[in-house]
């Protein structure tokens, strides 16, 4: 333990150096002055006597630096004599500081914003017990084209008696509700879930407790509540366990809370949960088909191809006694990937792309670091002549590019807090995200370790090389470093390169993009206005009168002013997945191997067209008279149209829904197709029956032209039934653009790292030209001596800058081709290779090289002659 003690006194000796120093002085003072005073008093002058003395002394600064090596704190009197000379240094050049420390900055602080992003919405471990065991089962059909289906409730059954395969499996179904009796009407995201959800989850509740299998009864009213509804609508009442809520005015009995940290799985339409209320198997549940999102827990061992293929057999045999369920298998996929969904590849894109702009910092440092240095030459020369030794001369550097790495590491961490807060409020709704975590460490250490260790060799290596040789020789050719032009231009063009890849990527995102917004909906969401009600069955059972409720709000908006349409929807556009179903001519049957395409289907009345512009291109809309007392009708999309008459008028002819036991229906127009679903996927047919013939009890209404109406909607609705609330409010314009906020927000990053990357380049070019005209001088003068015109000169350097531009331009096109392959799934409208992209960014990149390279080249037009000739005698 001695060397923890030694190492302990001589840290305390080199914080008490200043005292140490007087100490020092003062002793070696009354030395000289006692030898003075006998000398003097053997009849010396005072003068000589002073001068003998000190010369009996010796060297006192050899003393001291004698004393001071005794000491043992030597190596941390020169660390801090050397980082003093690197302050004034960097302080004496603040362009190139500024430059390598907001390169570092932008470097580290990027790449560890959006990997702790990454890590936290696809990488990281979902907070469950063992979440690796976890996976979601859907339904598939192969020949309908149906992939990641939800399952039926038999489906469900049958798989939850495996118990070979599976530890635990729970069911859920969105069930939202309204909430009344705690103020106002409000919309609340409940889901009924099989009571096994939980303990599947491994989760327990902070309050209470959460259901058990006890609680799958008939008649069960009881409730579990998130974190964030007990505390923004129940005030966080610690003892709200065995009171009631009021959902859609029936009560519930809340059994218990879950914790802040609880997650629910975000799976498709099953997005926010509010609250958890019992599923129990009962036959109105039976009725609704395929509609259940399944959880389950596989066995240890099991693979998902075994489970697939015991699960497919299970199909098979279901199917020999229920022919409607022939042509139906499992899919099975692990529950993170469900959850991240289609923000998985995006989010990688985006990793790997701030990955080359991290490649890029590095090689902006080591340019700049090289300029600089080019710069220092005949400093370091000179300091090597005068008898620096190389040891030194690299520690000081070393202690310099330290210094410089500390700072912009610091900056970058600190840069990386705040866009990790940043980019998670850019970050789509659609994607499932924790709470705003803090900065990944590891990620920020890895980052500030690769930058300090290109920081620390960029130094050394041309200080080792700055110390070898004669150096008065090196100073006699006006040069004690030849860092040769082939490493800074090597630099360089790797640098345009990596700029050319990454604004590459960008520009292809941004394309997409552009593309995604310029396409033909099939209608028009400019001013439309729209808002969703729903009416509880239980307070409204009857059809008829919910029609009427829903005739007199749209009545309302029809007659309020600069209303120019109001309609109804079952199901507004980009509003979730609807009823989907095989849709046949009247007499047709299915044929094996050419099944229909499925059918979306939805319920409007004929100003849902007006409101959305969409054109009638044959026949009539819905009338006032198509109620439930008059025969079904239907209206259909013009692809549906030409796929069940092709070639023929389909007015007049009738059509078999197979959906609620089958609809015959005659129909009475045709519109074009639209978009409903998506704005990337392609217009799918689609028949809407009138909505007067409809037994639901909700509606969404689009209003056009006053974008003011809600107010006055809620205020009707509200004198109607003021426990109905109105709900999904905006307009259709917002509505679309969250569909495609997950496009937006990679275009938007990308271009924000594309412009990065070319400012990184414009700053490398312009260094290494800087340089180059700099040790050029001489060269540069005495061509103009010889009678160079300054336009040639401008162009030689111009030629030199823009020709190392052109090779990293080829080689960044070459790795480009290679590279942009991985955002094939994410682009919509263009190619990986798309040529605008490649030779748009290639044309910007190469005039931003022109304009840093143009400064040089001017300079190095107004060499002095004289100065260069006087430099050469």
């Amino acid at each position: 333990m001695n060397w923890i003690f030694v190492r302990l006194r001589r840290v305390r000796l080199w914080l008490s150096r200043s005292s140490h120093e007087q100490q020092m002085s003062a002793e070696m003072q009354y030395h000289i002055e006692c030898e003075t005073a006998e000398l003097v008093a053997r009849g010396t002058a005072p003068a000589a006597a002073r001068r003998e003395a000190l010369l009996r002394f010796g060297g006192v600064e050899r003393f001291k630096e004698e004393s001071r090596d005794s000491r043992g704190v030597r190596r941390l009197e020169d660390l801090t004599a050397d980082l003093r000379h690197a302050t004034r240094v960097l302080l004496r050049a603040p362009t190139f500081t500024l430059a390598v420390v907001l390169t570092l900055a932008l470097g580290i602080g990027a790449t560890a914003a959006l990997y702790t992003v990454v890590h936290g919405v696809v990488l990281r471990d979902l907070p469950y017990v063992e979440p690796h065991r976890l996976v979601a089962i859907w339904e598939r059909n192969a020949q309908r084209q149906l992939e990641h289906t939800p399952a039926s409730m038999a489906s469900f059954e049958a798989w939850r008696a495996e118990q070979a395969l599976f530890d635990g499996m729970a069911a859920l179904v969105p069930a939202p509700s309204t909430l009344t009796g705690a103020g106002a009407a409000s919309r609340v995201a409940g889901a009924q879930v099989s009571p096994g959800y939980f303990t599947l989850l491994g989760s327990r509740a902070m309050l209470g407790r959460t259901l058990l299998p006890s609680d799958e009864v008939a008649g069960t009213r009881l409730v579990v509540l998130s974190h964030a509804f007990w505390s923004n609508q129940l005030a966080a009442d610690r003892a709200v366990v065995g009171k009631t809520i009021a959902l859609d005015n029936v009560p519930y009995t809340v059994i218990g809370v879950m914790p802040p940290s609880f997650e629910p799985p975000r799976l498709g339409w099953m997005a926010d949960q509010d609250l958890w209320i019992p599923l129990i198997p009962a036959a109105d549940l039976r009725a609704w088909g395929r509609a259940f999102a399944v959880i389950g827990r596989m066995h240890a061992g099991v693979t998902k191809e075994v489970a697939v293929t015991a699960l497919d057999r299970l199909a098979a045999q279901h199917a020999e006694s229920v022919p409607e369920a022939a042509g139906w298998s499992t899919a099975i996929v692990d529950l993170r990937r469900e959850i991240t969904g289609d923000a998985r590849t995006p989010l990688l894109v985006l990793l790997g792309a701030v990955g080359l702009l991290l490649v890029m910092g590095i090689v902006n440092v080591a340019t700049l670091t090289l300029a600089h240095l080019r710069r220092r030459e005949g400093e370091l020369a000179l300091r090597v002549s005068l008898g620096a030794s190389r040891g030194r001369v690299v520690r000081q550097l070393l202690a310099q590019s330290s210094l410089l790495a500390l700072v912009g590491g610091v900056a970058g961490t600190l840069a990386a807090a705040w866009g990790v807060r940043i980019l998670y409020r850019l970050l789509p709704a659609e994607i499932a995200k924790p709470a705003i975590p803090g900065v990944d460490a590891p990620v920020v250490i890895a980052s500030a370790v690769i930058s300090i260790a290109t920081a620390l060799v960029c130094g050394i290596l041309p200080a080792w090389r700055a110390t070898r040789g004669n150096a008065a020789s090196t100073l006699r050719e006006h040069a004690s470093v030849r860092i040769t032009r082939r490493s800074g231009r090597a630099l360089v063009v790797a640098e345009v390169a990596l700029a050319l890849v990454l604004s590459v990527a960008a520009g292809l995102a941004v394309r997409s993009f552009v593309a995604l917004q310029a396409v033909d909906l099939g209608f028009d969401p400019h001013t439309v206005t729209t808002m969703r009600i729903m009416l509880p069955t239980e307070r409204y059972p009857d059809a008829g009168r919910r029609l009427a409720v829903f005739d007199a709000i749209v009545g309302t908006a029809r007659a309020q002013p600069g209303v120019t349409a109001a309609g109804a929807v079952s199901l507004r556009p980009f509003g979730g997945g609807g009823p989907r179903t095989t849709v046949l001519a009247e007499g047709a049957a299915i044929v094996a191997g050419m099944e229909p395409p499925p059918v979306d289907i939805r319920w409007a009345d004929r100003d849902y067209f007006r409101a959305l512009q969409m054109p009638l291109l044959a026949g009539r809309l819905m009338s006032a008279t198509d109620r439930a007392d008059a025969p079904p009708v239907v209206v259909i999309t013009r692809g549906l149209a030409d796929h069940l008459w092709p070639g023929g008028s389909p007015i007049g002819k009738r059509a078999v829904i197979q959906l609620n036991g089958g609809i015959t229906a005659e129909v009475i127009g045709v519109v074009a197709d639209a978009r409903i679903a998506g704005v990337r996927q392609p217009p799918n047919p689609t028949a809407y029956l009138a909505i007067g013939q409809s037994t639901g009890n909700s509606i969404d209404l689009m209003v056009r032209g006053n974008e003011s109406i809600v107010p006055v909607i809620r205020q009707a609705l509200a004198s109607i039934d003021p426990d109905v609330p109105l709900f999904r409010v905006a307009s259709l314009n917002a509505v679309i653009g969250d569909a495609v906020a997950s496009e937006r927000f990679t275009a938007f990053i990308l271009a924000a790292f594309g412009l990065c990357a070319m400012m990184l380049a414009a700053v490398g070019i312009h260094g290494m030209c800087a340089g180059d005209v700099q040790e050029r001088q001489r060269e540069l003068g005495i061509r103009l001596a010889l009678g160079a015109e300054p336009v040639g000169i401008t162009a030689l350097v111009l030629r030199y800058g823009l020709g190392n531009a052109l090779l990293g331009l080829g080689i960044g096109t070459v790795v480009a081709l290679l590279v942009t392959r991985a955002m094939r799934a994410i682009l919509f409208g263009i190619t990986p290779t798309d040529p605008v992209a490649f030779v748009g960014i290639a044309g910007v990149l190469l005039v931003v090289a022109f304009l840093a390279t143009l400064l040089p080249a001017l300079r190095a037009a107004r060499v002095s002659p004289q100065l260069a000739m006087r430099e050469e005698r």
